[in-house]
């Protein structure tokens, strides 16, 4: 891994090391990479709403747009949700977050 060294006002220095202290990071390296990451899902989502704009307006309502968004949830969820689960243990595709089956991710690899 490639090493940079990053100055910092005392402001910001004291802001990152405020995060390290909360617990959800494990050093102030691991806060800069977090930055990092959601500013490309940032730029990644930016791209995807730039092409969409630029593609124009849909021939297609509203509604049928919504139906096969939701058509390829559904299908998706079985899909991914059912390659690894069981039949008996098969969970709805929009059960959503639950937090006594699910952990948040953590970029240290803490649970919050």
């Amino acid at each position: 891994m490639a090493h940079v060294t990053v100055s910092r006002p005392g402001v910001l220095k004291d802001w990152c090391d405020s995060q390290v202290i909360s617990g959800r990071y494990a050093d102030t390296g691991d806060y800069v990479r977090d930055l990092i990451r959601r500013d490309q899902a940032t730029a990644a989502r930016q791209g995807a709403i730039d092409e969409g704009m630029a593609s124009g307006i849909s021939p297609r309502s509203l509604d049928e747009i919504m139906r096969e968004a939701r058509d390829r949830i559904t299908h998706r969820g079985e899909r991914d949700i059912g390659h690894h689960l069981g039949s008996e243990e098969r969970v709805a595709p929009d059960a959503g977050f639950s937090p006594s089956r699910d952990k948040p991710w953590s970029p240290s690899g803490k649970s919050r």
